[in-house]
């Protein structure tokens, strides 16, 4: 194939399926006879600024979707995800299109996506068609051919691998395949790269010709993005009449727990963009200026992020040829079942006070005191009932300082009258005093003493020692993506299911998840410590690749811990809806299991964005305490 090719070749399938030729994959170079492999480590390949340059490179699309290796044998197909989880089942009937191919096993590495009406793959498609239920949207596009028929093709030269791969497809791709080939064009791949920038696909992937499939990360696969793609805090924007009302916007990003500015943005905006932009950033106006934010800038809350597209940085951090490409921000989906009982009163909200309301916690850029209490009051009616009457732990900020943060367990001097104090023994057999929350008035009265975090018991004060939830804390180790553990969490949810088990899902606040599991207040503690233990090791049994159930950070990398320890009497978790200390305020927020796949970034979900997300949708916990079943012991 020749340099000269036309990027929409690369993914415009032939119109009529050309003849099936008949497969020797013993005669390749390279070839070893050998058994189906049970597993298959993927080649990944390494990033780059641009595209290698010479001879000696084949060049490919760089798809948006789920690198997915379909594992074909005995008439039957696996689809199994980059972590090793066996994802078959939630590809609807897509595993079918691998029926009909003219082998009797083969190992086939590529990408499962959905593309749009210009034959472009965008991963918010894809999420979208999983959550509403796969149906034909579906394509896989192969791109290697690892093993077929009795032969292991991993050390074959690639350009031959993807020769046979074309010859096993041939026979089978129209307009409407299920399955594709991924194409590709030979030499230089500047031409390839500049025209997946212009029509916006994610880049391209630059292989050797002559490389084997070696698992890993390496040199021999390279990827280089179309251009920059960056999420950044909206700090500020110019005001413009002329421009229609905005002329630029301030961009800044986290670093350390502070803002830093990274310069304007003037270009991207349409007219009905730019407008809604306005109507948003001006009532969200401050007095408070980041470092460095320009003299023409109206600063703001930093709660919007942006995407931004820019070409490079400068020496101090700047952005080069920044385009506004849109703002990233969550929408949740679950309906309005029932109107949502009032459990804080307008008389409640009216009686909000605390000293100091102007007072910044964790840094210049972050919220006020005065913030805190404002979001608790408006997210009360939802956090409420997950939090009455269970024990509670309060995490405390009263300077706003971190260093100065501590948990709260028991009874503390000068705290509202409202809030209920009992004792218990601890896990040491010691009598102990413990908080819970009762009323609304009590749960108001708690932003005047720094209360950030709300920390609670898997159990009810009138059953303290048979839980009723049992908790699975999803901890990802490092280099593990958002996507990944979104990933892991979905093919949870089905095995805890099979398990005759109904799971919800709550952001941690964090980079975690938590998988939260109402059952019967049947057990003991030490029972249903036990009994999730054993469940974990069950649900890591799914995905050795992807999950471990032992403690420590060196167990976990490129792993996602599963942390059942948080089902020991006197443990905790933190609280469906509570704030998380950290710089904006993430809140740790239930989801509908639909939603989950379409949130780019938990932090999106914090104090500023919550509450009127909230004001259109219902609790995706609502039914949370009816779905209650018994755990096996």
């Amino acid at each position: 194939m020749k340099t000269g090719r036309r990027i929409e070749e690369l993914v415009a399938p032939p119109q009529r399926p050309a003849r099936a030729a008949k497969l020797q994959p013993g005669r390749v170079t390279g070839a070893v006879k050998a058994p189906m492999p049970d597993r298959v480590e993927l080649q990944l390949a390494s990033p780059v600024a641009e595209p290698p340059k010479g001879a000696g490179w084949v060049h490919e699309i760089k798809f948006d979707g789920y690198r997915t290796l379909a594992m074909v044998t005995g008439g039957e197909t696996k689809l199994i995800t980059r972590g090793g989880l066996d994802w078959t089942k939630r590809y609807g009937d897509l595993p079918q299109a691998f029926t009909d191919l003219n082998c009797r096993e083969a190992v086939i590495d590529g990408e499962i996506v959905v593309l749009d009406s210009k034959g472009v793959s965008r991963f918010a498609d894809l999420q979208e068609a999983l959550s509403s239920g796969a149906g034909s949207r579906l394509v896989f596009y192969a791109f290697d051919l690892l093993h077929l028929d009795g032969y292991d093709l991993r050390k074959a030269p690639l350009v031959k691998r993807k020769d046979m791969l074309a010859r096993l497809l041939a026979g089978h791709l129209t307009g409407r395949s299920a399955i594709q080939l991924s194409d590709h064009v030979e030499g230089e791949g500047d031409t390839l790269y500049q025209r997946a920038s212009e029509i916006g696909l994610e880049g391209i992937v630059s292989k050797r010709a002559d490389g084997a499939y070696s698992g890993g990360r390496s040199q021999a696969w390279l990827k280089a993005k179309a251009l920059r793609l960056g999420d950044f805090v909206i700090a500020g924007y110019s005001a413009s009449s002329a421009a229609g009302g905005i002329g630029a916007l301030a961009v800044a990003e986290w670093v350390d727990g502070e803002l830093e500015y990274r310069g304007k943005v003037g270009t991207g905006f349409d007219a009905s963009t730019m407008d809604a932009l306005l109507r948003r950033l001006e009532p969200m106006r401050i007095p408070d200026r980041i470092e460095g934010l320009p003299k023409d800038i109206l600063p703001v809350r930093p709660s919007l992020t942006a995407r931004i597209q820019y070409a490079t940085r400068t020496t101090d951090n700047a952005l080069r040829h920044a385009v506004f490409k849109g703002l990233r921000e969550v929408e949740l989906s679950t309906p309005l079942t029932a109107k949502r009982k009032r459990l804080i009163s307008d008389a409640d909200l009216a009686g909000i006070w605390v000293t100091n309301p102007t007072r910044r916690l964790f840094g210049k850029s972050g919220p006020t005191k005065l913030d805190i209490a404002v979001y608790y009051a408006a997210i009360g009616d939802y956090m409420l009932p997950h939090l009455f009457n269970r024990p509670v732990s309060l995490f405390r900020c009263p300077t706003g300082k971190p260093e100065d943060c501590f948990f709260q367990r028991h009874a503390f001097t000068g705290m509202p009258p409202t809030l209920k104090v009992f004792e218990s023994k601890n896990s040491e057999d010691e009598l102990k005093s413990y908080l819970t929350v009762e009323d609304a008035k009590g749960y108001l009265a708690l932003a005047q003493f720094g209360v950030v975090e709300f920390h609670t018991w898997g159990t009810h004060e009138k059953h303290l020692d048979t839980p009723d939830r049992v908790i699975f804390d999803l901890d990802p180790g490092e280099g593990i993506a958002w996507r990944e553990i979104v990933n892991a969490a979905v093919h949870l949810k089905g095995e805890l299911e099979a398990m005759g088990l109904v799971p919800f899902v709550k952001t941690s606040g964090g980079k975690g998840l938590h998988i939260v599991v109402p059952i019967k207040p049947k057990l003991k503690w030490k029972q249903v410590h036990a009994a999730s233990s054993a469940i974990a090791t069950q649900l890591a049994a799914t995905g050795r690749d992807t999950f471990v159930t032992v403690m420590g950070a060196e167990n976990r990398k490129k792993r996602i811990f599963i942390d059942f320890h948080r089902n020991a009497r006197s443990a905790t978790a933190v609280a469906a809806y509570s704030l998380r200390a950290r710089p904006h305020l993430p809140a740790s927020t239930p989801l509908a299991w639909a939603d989950l796949e379409s949130i780019d970034s938990p932090e999106d979900l914090n104090y500023a964005s919550l509450p009127a997300l909230l004001t259109t949708t219902g609790d995706p916990w609502a039914e949370i305490n009816q779905s209650a079943r018994l755990l096996p012991a």
